[in-house]
């Protein structure tokens, strides 16, 4: 699974995953975390992979709901949850992966939590403007930040979530 959260040059994508010995056939699928362009760089190379983005999958041409439009989260694995989490966005994702070795349960993001900074600072995003609902966000990254030991974050390094952060 690949989860798209920051667009790239086609080159920097492609030796970046060639850097971790993973080809574009290993992907089986794409989770977009929301639909602003600078987040859904490159999804052109997953045109026949199922490609999930709020609550609907998309294979090409054709769209399906997903059991996201009826629960909060939907179980791709036995360790992989994908959750509607809005705030940024009415549309944002966020993906839960448990039990990685050394960290425990990650969250891949997206802007619902932008920088470890903002989240120290208690700042909901770098611009109000770019928050489609500030308590919803807030909301949303609570109970993320809750659930994980690590977030990656949509504009910054991964790290891991201290006590006062809950």
């Amino acid at each position: 699974m690949l989860i798209r959260d920051v667009i790239q040059s086609q080159n920097y994508f492609l030796s970046g995953l060639s850097k971790e010995g993973v080809t574009l056939d290993q992907i089986n699928s794409v989770v977009i975390t929301h639909g602003h362009p600078g987040h859904m760089g490159n999804i052109n190379f997953f045109a026949q992979k199922p490609i999930l983005f709020h609550s609907m999958e998309y294979i090409g041409r054709h769209v399906t709901p997903t059991e996201l439009n009826e629960r909060p989260y939907r179980k791709l694995s036995p360790h992989i949850e994908v959750w509607k989490t809005p705030g940024h966005t009415q549309q944002d994702l966020s993906v839960l992966v448990h039990d990685v070795a050394s960290y425990g349960t990650m969250a891949i993001v997206g802007d619902l939590i932008p920088s470890e900074a903002l989240l120290s600072e208690k700042r909901d995003a770098l611009d109000a403007e770019t928050v489609w609902d500030s308590a919803i966000k807030r909301q949303n990254a609570n109970l993320i930040i809750c659930m994980a030991d690590w977030i990656v974050p949509g504009h910054g390094q991964p790290f891991r979530v201290l006590p006062h952060y809950r």
